[in-house]
């Protein structure tokens, strides 16, 4: 009997062990539309979300354009009213009057005094005829009889304590 010698050949291969999948695996139907339908909200979520955002920012730039237009309103208030002020001037009314209109300051000849009288209020009749009726001062209540009198007694102690 004849004998083949073995020979011995020694060789090394790495294998590298992948995860065994089944070849024929397929996600269902039903977890398809689930990802789908996922996928489309956050969509739709992220696009309202950017649609919020830039309202938001838009109505920031119009907030801050109209602050601007009210500080330069206010400013031009505040000119007008030192021109305003300015054109009411006593001294500026004074010098337009005298100068401007030919006016002169009154002498104690040109004034004249007039008596005070007693106020007059016309009243209405039936007949559309109207009559003046003299108004008489109301008089003062029995409260007000005796606050005067109060006020008068300090007033007499301190005119008397400063003596």
């Amino acid at each position: 009997m004849l004998v083949v010698p073995k020979k011995y050949e020694y060789t090394y291969e790495p294998v590298i062990a992948l995860p065994q999948t089944p070849k024929n695996r397929q996600i269902p139907v039903k977890a398809k539309m689930g990802i789908m339908l996922l996928i489309i909200c956050a969509f739709v979520t992220g696009l309202a979300l950017t649609s919020r955002v830039a309202l938001f920012t838009q109505k920031g730039y119009q907030i801050t354009k109209l602050k601007k237009e009210i500080q330069s309103l206010q400013t031009a208030n505040e000119r007008l009213k030192l021109e305003i002020d300015q054109l009411k001037s006593l001294d500026r009314i004074e010098k337009i009057a005298v100068n401007d209109l030919g006016m002169t300051e009154p002498t104690v000849e040109d004034m004249e005094f007039v008596p005070v009288q007693e106020p007059v209020r016309v009243a209405a009749k039936a007949d559309d005829q109207q009559t003046a009726v003299r108004v008489s001062e109301p008089r003062p209540g029995i409260l007000a009889l005796i606050a005067k009198r109060i006020s008068s007694f300090f007033v007499g102690m301190v005119e008397a304590s400063e003596l």
